[in-house]
């Protein structure tokens, strides 16, 4: 009985795209002309919802998305974020908002193949916690932090923020 959606999505294309497979050993420095092939086709598939888990002054739910493609030639293969959030956590705040997710992203092995030793591609994943506090109607002031194992640098970066957003 409490709100919440989901979404399917299916993308399937003729447009042609550079076959990542035939780029293992030309991609860098870079590809002499005419030497990559091109693939015919691609496709992808997500799934999406977001779900009220309970309805109060202090509302929170989860949300997410999974998705697929054929890695071939989109560069990404597959991919997940999910999260919760909600309002409210300080009593008598109700404008407040606040939320946690985590992503994974997982690169096709034809582009990890084609960088690879010049680039070396992982894959990548990270979380984000934020908070923002509604000191008035017309401002609110975030504080946010991301931690993120990128997928072309070795240390896990980590990068807290602060915002201000003002509406006149």
């Amino acid at each position: 009985g409490l709100p919440g959606h989901q979404a399917l999505t299916a993308l399937y294309s003729t447009q042609g795209g550079t076959d990542l497979s035939s780029l293992d050993g030309i991609l860098l420095p870079s590809p002499v002309p005419g030497t990559a092939e091109l693939k015919d086709s691609r496709y992808y598939f997500a799934w999406s919802f977001d779900q009220t888990l309970v309805r109060s002054a202090q509302d929170f739910g989860l949300f997410g998305q999974a998705a697929v493609s054929d890695g071939n030639p989109n560069g990404l293969h597959r991919s997940f974020f999910l999260g919760v959030g909600g309002r409210g956590l300080v009593p008598g705040h109700s404008g407040d908002n606040w939320g946690i997710g985590y992503y994974y992203d997982n690169f096709s092995q034809d582009l990890k193949d084609a960088l690879e030793p010049a680039i070396p591609l992982r894959d990548e994943q990270g979380v984000e916690l934020f908070y923002n506090f509604a000191l008035a109607p017309w401002c609110v002031l975030g504080l946010d932090l991301q931690i993120i194992r990128p997928a072309l640098a070795g240390d896990t970066a980590v990068l807290p923020g602060m915002r201000a957003v003002i509406r006149f």
